[in-house]
C-alpha cells in the first residue's frame, strides 16, 4: 500500500528468498502457498517504491499474515530536522538560520531548544549552510531520503 495515498500497489513482489515470490493483484493482495517450515528474511517490493524488509518464521501449515505494508514513493519529499548547538558549550543555539540550495531552496530557523526542521525536501543530495551573528558559516552536505 501507498504510505501517502492508502491506496493499493498492484503489481509489487513479496519475496521470501528460497521460499518463493508472488506478485500482489490490484487489491494489493499477494499469496505464497506451499512454503516450506523455515525461517525467512522477506522483501516487498514495488517499482519506484523503497523496498520493506521483514523476517518470518513459518512451522508447518501456517500462514503468514504481514497487515498492511506501507511503501514510501522514491519521490515522496523528505525533511531535514537537526539540533545546532555552540561547538565549545555544546548548548542549543536559538536563531540560528539553516539556508538550503540546490534543488530547492528553502529556509528555517532554529527555536529555543536550537531544533530545526525543514519540510517538503526532494529526494537526494541538499546543500545548506549555517549561520549565526557572531559565528562562522557551517556548510555540510546532508541527504534527504522520501518519506523522512
Amino acid at each position: 500500500m501507498d504510505a501517502i495515498t492508502r491506496a493499493p500497489i498492484a503489481g509489487a513482489i513479496l519475496s521470501l528468498g528460497s521460499g518463493g515470490s508472488s506478485t500482489t493483484d490490484a487489491t494489493g493482495l499477494a499469496t505464497l502457498t506451499a512454503v516450506p517450515t523455515g525461517t525467512y528474511s522477506g522483501t516487498v517490493s514495488a517499482g519506484g517504491y523503497l523496498s520493506h524488509g521483514f523476517t518470518a518464521v513459518l512451522s508447518g501449515g501456517s500462514a503468514l499474515d504481514l497487515g498492511t505494508v506501507l511503501l514510501t514513493s522514491l519521490t515522496a519529499p523528505g525533511s531535514l530536522t537537526g539540533l545546532v548547538v555552540d561547538a565549545a558549550t555544546n548548548q542549543p543555539l536559538a536563531g540560528a538560520r539553516l539556508a538550503v540550495t540546490g534543488n530547492t531552496a528553502a529556509v528555517a530557523t532554529t527555536v529555543t531548544s536550537g531544533v530545526v526542521t525543514l519540510p517538503n525536501l526532494p529526494p537526494g543530495r541538499v546543500d545548506f549552510t549555517l549561520t549565526k551573528d557572531g559565528y562562522s558559516p557551517s556548510p555540510a552536505l546532508p541527504r534527504s531520503r522520501p518519506g523522512r
